[in-house]
């Protein structure tokens, strides 16, 4: 499954815009994790007990950083951040267990050699569609991507809402 979330689809909130999370309705079900894009300039209030934060640092279009955040319960998640600068063609693999998200933090890239992403656009990857991923620069503008991976810690499947 693919899912491309445009960014004035994201919910605004006080430091920046929520992506993705599970779940998406408070006290509905137990939290597992939120990935955000934050304003580096915006303090960040620490994970609350029982969570952790990873995050990584994008080059933003107007020449500022973004900070792409993902606080998860470690209990429940496994997760990896990084950043890709596209240039030449890249090529993402990733596992059928892990659900993977793409966030453009400037510039334009394409994804599968039809999926164009702007600034702040997002990409969410899960099962086996597709496995492989060609992530490609559109333009000559300096392109940043973030790349997160998340997995279950446990033996259920985790679950995501946009």
């Amino acid at each position: 499954m693919r899912l491309l979330l445009r960014s004035n689809a994201h919910r605004p909130t006080a430091d920046g815009w929520e992506v993705a999370a599970s779940p998406d309705t408070p006290n509905r079900e137990v939290w597992q994790w939120d990935l955000r894009l934050v304003h580096s300039h915006a303090g960040s209030a620490e994970p609350g007990p029982g969570s952790e934060r990873q995050a990584v640092s994008l080059p933003a279009r107007d020449g500022s950083a973004l900070t792409v955040q993902l606080t998860c319960d470690p209990t429940r998640v496994v997760a990896r951040t990084e950043v890709m600068i596209a240039g030449a063609p890249a090529t993402v693999e990733r596992d059928v267990r892990e659900l993977t998200v793409l966030v453009v933090g400037q510039g334009r890239a394409r994804l599968e050699g039809r999926h164009e992403l702007g600034a702040l656009d997002a990409m969410v990857l899960e099962g086996d569609d597709p496995l492989t991923l060609a992530v490609e620069r559109v333009g000559t503008e300096p392109t940043s991507v973030g790349v997160v991976r998340i997995r279950s810690a446990v033996e259920q499947p985790i679950s995501w809402v946009p």
